[in-house]
């Protein structure tokens, strides 16, 4: 470590061009990586899904069953939230709706679901094919009249039963079919991309075509009737939503912590009380405020627009100097400038050098994918970054301040807050690289990534900044006009005076401080253990998205609708035959039992409810069903074949019967039906497919799968592995993924962190247990984190549940900080008092700085309208806030304690003191 922090400053010192030279060439060497591999965003809950039998069946059956598994269904919902869509008005909308996407861009991928079925279904089908019938005019009809038919049709005898439930199922769940009375109801469309497609190119093709049906449907307009579409193609395209979101978020929090780095550089300048920098600083964000409001209100007048001409007026003769009376000022204000200007443009050099590695990494399989959690380790670097900048900065001003050159100043600098910001990096690196034991893919790349981006930040900040600031200010030392005067102010401004009398509860209430950090901390311990966990893809969608109220909606009203699908990966082991009569006969019981499973949507009929799934029972009995004469519709063919075989009106066969030659025919006859239920290893059935309608969402996802695994224990009996899978169960993996790992996670960061400051610290000062003090304050910050969660309702989820990462990164170079300094000014100081108010007094200052800025700019994501990044803001300012007053109250208290005790035994002052390393 001294090593290293030693060729840094000897290069800064001896050849700042170089540094500069090298710098750039690197940053353009990754920001052309980056540029070249160009890696995409991952979507939905690619990326989330840790490696399990769930994932693995859903891949599977993709190789297995080939695109006709992975059909969707586009669903429109009609709805008029204050009347009913059983109506002229909502049979008008069902005729447009049809019109319209059958002459769409989109009409080619729409498929019927079987022989003699449209590729588009609605609420109202039933009645408008019996006016077709009868030569009636839908247009024709009242209110009233289409009511009328609507009750005709579902009291007619000559409507299967099946049809009836699905007919019934189309309505919203508040609607009382018996009135013909109904708020909402849906419109199917059936969707298959093109064959031969591969997983990444047939979602792009879904979200091509469903975007192409949504399109068709923007012209129509019908008084009291909302047309609403989905599809989860269409949430998926919604991504570019988020990515922009994303980027405005970062620009924000840029925008923000530009101004507060302002006011922290230049906070000890004097002049007139108009022009001090607190005063611009305060215009600065009045004006913004008023601005930005102006602009998201639409609200204009020439009073918000003469409010910021003032702004502008006042910053301009603070910063530029206009004001000559004001001339320190105007070198303060320009330091301000060009520190702030400094540390802004070295944390985008380390955004870019995070995302060339990242994309680096991507491409040699380190990195699993760049994901909607990676996209918030920018904002997460200028947090960080802003930090490193502020402590480096303020020992340098510091020490040129008290008389050293600009050489030694800089020297000094990366020797003493070097070591602390190399212990901060290493550390905070440690904690987010303890996500590479997640389960979630997802996780393990932020915690990668966000070690790269800090590695980098801390490397630009120890050679980039002081060898420019070296450059700029050897030149101003040569010709006289480096602002000593300004700089030996250091320490004596109001925010460190302030900060200053808070070292009075370590020095005269050092114990119950303590005691009370302790108890809140077991308060925190117990929020944990009642977090709720939750994970939900739409979550990265904006909330107010058409598309997502929309799903909203259909989960409301329809149970989820009708695009979720579960399905049943069932494979036999060597040797095993499904075309056998014991396998068979379970495939015929695991059908049956389909029915009684909750959230599977199931249909009444004269022989009992049946589940609506395609399975290869399913075909049979679909192929057999009779017509309206009574006779199969089935080739007489398979007819011989079954009555051959005996099987009963269920479809079982006796024992010992082998129903290959059946199945073969069942092939032949429907070869697309067949192909998307049956695989076939030569003339031997391997595996067979159970694709079922279910209403479960997110919410009933894990009691669903845990449901089908009971129905499919017959199945497995015979020799067969089977595996329930969907989206919705994915999620609920990934939300178990999650809760398992965050204990885990927790207490592997601690452990690690704790060892290396102990390590570091006994190399340093020959004080291990001064590790182990130090860390504690971290810990409690975290547990006190989780509690501020719980008492405000934010739920464990991807975002976060990092952190643990993220509070032990933030927390622990607050505390190694004050702990280093500490360990300087304990020898500097005769008193234990004059050495805590010393600490607080410089480190607590820069600290504050730089928590208040961080605060800022992570708070910026509060205003996001994701629902992690609103998630995020509000736990990372609870995260800083907290690790704040974790440095400034307990640990001085805790330092404090153990110096007395030290004292008390006699023990020297100094076993090794605490130096510059340079």
């Amino acid at each position: 470590m001294k090593s290293v922090i030693r060729a840094f400053a000897r290069a800064v010192r001896t050849a700042p061009v170089a540094v500069v030279v090298v710098i750039v060439v690197l940053t353009s060497a990754f920001g052309a990586a980056f540029g070249i591999i160009q890696p995409e965003t991952a979507t939905g809950n690619e990326g989330f899904a840790p490696d399990n039998e769930e994932i693995a069946a859903s891949e599977r059956i993709g190789d297995l069953f080939g695109a006709e598994s992975q059909s969707s269904v586009f669903q429109v919902i009609v709805r008029a939230p204050d009347g009913n869509v059983v109506s002229r008005a909502g049979l008008q909308a069902v005729t447009e709706i049809t019109d319209a996407v059958m002459s769409s861009a989109g009409a080619g991928a729409l498929v019927a679901l079987g022989p003699g079925q449209p590729p588009v279904i609605s609420y109202l089908a039933p009645v408008l094919e019996g006016l077709a019938a009868d030569d009636v005019d839908p247009a024709s009809l009242s209110d009233a009249e289409v009511q009328q038919a609507y009750r005709d049709v579902l009291t007619s005898p000559d409507l299967p039963d099946a049809q009836r439930g699905q007919f019934v199922r189309l309505l919203s769940q508040s609607a009382d079919p018996a009135q013909a009375s109904a708020t909402a109801g849906l419109v199917l469309m059936f969707v298959e991309a093109p064959e031969g497609l591969g997983a990444e190119e047939a979602l792009n093709s879904q979200i091509e075509i469903e975007t192409q049906l949504g399109e068709s449907l923007e012209s129509i307009a019908i008084d009291g009737i909302e047309i609403r579409p989905f599809g989860f193609g269409l949430l998926f395209g919604d991504q570019d939503e988020f990515l922009t979101e994303v980027g405005t978020l970062f620009g924000a929090a840029l925008a923000i912590i530009v101004v507060i780095l302002l006011f922290v550089f230049t906070y000890r300048a004097r002049g007139p009380v108009w022009l001090r920098p607190a005063a611009v600083t305060i215009g600065v964000l009045a004006g913004a405020g008023m601005f930005f409001g102006t602009a998201l209100e639409g609200v204009g007048g020439v009073a918000n627009a003469a409010a910021v001409g003032v702004v502008a007026f006042v910053v301009a003769r603070a910063l530029l100097g206009v004001v000559g009376s004001a001339s320190n000022v105007t070198r303060s204000a320009r330091r301000a400038l060009a520190d702030m200007a400094l540390t802004i443009l070295t944390i985008i050099l380390a955004i870019v050098w995070m995302q060339g590695i990242g994309a680096l990494l991507l491409e040699i399989g380190v990195l699993g994918s760049f994901n909607q959690v990676t996209q918030i380790v920018p904002v997460l670097l200028i947090g960080l970054g802003v930090d490193y900048a502020i402590h480096l900065t303020s020992r340098y001003r510091e020490q040129v301040g008290n008389g050293d050159t600009v050489d030694q100043s800089i020297s000094t600098a990366i020797g003493t807050v070097g070591v602390a910001l190399t212990l901060a990096t290493l550390t905070t690196a440690i904690g987010f690289l303890t996500n590479v034991f997640n389960p979630v893919p997802a996780l393990k790349d932020f915690g990668i990534l966000a070690a790269v981006g800090i590695v980098s930040s801390f490397v630009l900040m120890l050679t980039f900044v002081p060898a420019l600031r070296a450059l700029l200010d050897r030149r101003a030392e040569r010709k006289g006009t480096l602002p000593v005067a300004e700089m030996e102010q250091a320490g004596e401004g109001a925010l460190s005076r302030m900060i200053e009398r808070t070292s009075v509860l370590a020095d005269r209430a050092a114990v119950p401080t303590v005691i009370v950090a302790l108890l809140l901390g077991g308060l925190g311990v117990w929020g944990l253990t009642q977090l709720e966990t939750r994970f939900s893809f739409t979550d990265f969608l904006p909330e107010d998205s058409p598309v997502v109220e929309t799903l909203n909606i259909l989960t409301d009203e329809f149970g989820g609708g009708f695009g979720e699908s579960t399905q049943i990966l069932v494979e036999a082991h060597d040797g095993i035959d499904f075309a056998d009569a014991a396998a068979h006969n379970s495939l015929v019981e695991a059908n049956r039992a389909l029915a009684g499973v909750p959230d599977v949507i199931a249909f009444d009929t004269p022989g009992g409810a049946v589940a609506q799934a395609e399975s290869p029972i399913g075909l049979l009995h679909q192929l057999l069903a009779p017509g309206p004469d009574g006779a199969s519709g089935a080739p007489p063919h398979i007819v011989e074949l079954v009555e051959s075989l005996e099987l009963g009106p269920d479809l079982t066969a006796p024992a010992g019967a082998d129903l290959t030659p059946l199945y073969l025919a069942v092939a032949e006859a429907a070869p697309e039906q067949a192909s998307a239920v049956m695989h076939f290893d030569g003339d031997r059935i391997d595996a067979v497919l159970f694709d079922i309608s279910t209403q479960a969402g997110e919410s009933r996802a894990q009691e669903l799968r845990d449901s089908l695994a009971e129905v499919v224990v017959p199945v497995e009996a015979v020799g067969a592995d089977a595996v329930p899978t969907s989206n919705q169960i994915i999620s609920a993996v990934i939300v178990d993924a999650l809760a398992s790992s965050q204990t885990q996670s927790l207490l592997i960061t601690l452990v690690i962190a704790t060892l290396v400051l102990m390590v570091s610290f006994w190399v340093e000062n020959r004080r291990p247990f001064l590790g182990v003090i130090t860390m504690l304050p971290v810990a409690l910050v975290v547990f006190w984190t989780y509690g501020m969660m719980y008492a405000t309702g934010i739920p464990f989820g991807p975002v976060t549940a990092t952190l643990a990462a993220l509070a032990v990164g933030i927390g622990v170079p607050f505390t190694i900080h004050i702990a280093r300094r500490f360990e300087e000014d304990r020898v500097r100081y005769e008193t234990l008092g004059d050495a805590l108010r010393s600490t607080t007094r410089h480190t607590g200052a820069a600290l504050a700085g730089s928590a208040f800025t961080t605060m800022a700019g992570f708070g910026i994501l509060m205003s996001s309208t994701l629902t992690p990044f609103q998630q995020m803001g509000q736990v990372t300012v609870y995260a800083i806030g907290l690790a704040l007053i974790g440095a400034l109250l307990v640990l001085p208290s805790l330092l404090a304690i153990w110096e007395a005790w030290h004292r008390r035994r006699g023990d020297p002052a100094v076993e090794r003191p605490t130096e510059s390393v340079v």
